[in-house]
């Protein structure tokens, strides 16, 4: 796969169909991932939420260093959303007095060795950040979490989510109508990033 910028429409006629494509595919593991961080429960205490946040950072520290360097080689030249949810990941474990420093971290990651894999992981954690606006309102109510008390990686861009969600379909549809034979590839990193994720969070609580 070449590293060449992938061309950004400047109009929105783009038909998007590797986002129908993504979406019908990755349904059933979207949904066995829900269900397995129990987040939305009444009845979730203060220890149960460090524990998942601990689970999320073993996670998504290894994952965001991964996209930034496959980025950097296989999408240069397109403008990506800066990840930094590793960061307010950190400020929350501080904040429910825990640490990252000593805390495990998941080394079973999708391949990302090529554009369209970046940009199947992508599609997963970019929609994992619209969900947070919800679970992060259900914290704020059952734990009193805030997104400077404990809460920012799940409130992440707050009143500005959709806009970045915007903006990375926007690179989205640009590839699936520039590369129609990656669609497979991109599927494909996107199951990877659901069932990678599910079997470091499920493995990481047992």
């Amino acid at each position: 796969m070449s590293s060449r910028a992938v061309p950004v429409p400047e109009t929105s006629d783009v038909v998007p169909a590797l986002r129908g494509t993504l979406r019908s595919a990755t349904r059933h593991e979207h949904e066995a991932t829900e269900r397995s961080f129990r987040l939305m429960r009444a009845s979730i205490t203060p220890a149960e939420y460090l524990g998942i946040l601990e689970r999320f950072y073993g996670y998504y520290a290894p994952l965001e260093r991964a996209v930034q360097r496959a980025s950097e080689h296989h999408l240069a030249g397109v403008r990506l959303p800066d990840h930094t949810r590793a960061a307010r990941l950190r400020r929350d474990l501080a904040a429910q007095g825990g640490a990252h420093a000593h805390l495990a971290t998941c080394s079973a990651l999708p391949a990302l060795d090529s554009a369209a894999k970046v940009i199947g992981c992508l599609y997963v954690i970019e929609g994992a950040a619209l969900g947070g606006q919800l679970i992060a309102r259900h914290l704020a109510t059952t734990l009193d979490v805030s997104p400077a008390h404990g809460g920012a990686f799940f409130h992440g861009d707050g009143d500005l989510t959709l806009a970045r969600w915007q903006g990375f379909l926007a690179v989205l549809h640009a590839f699936g109508a520039a590369h129609p034979a990656s669609h497979g590839a991109c599927v494909g990193a996107a199951l990877a990033t659901f069932q990678t994720l599910r079997r470091w969070y499920e493995g990481a609580a047992s």
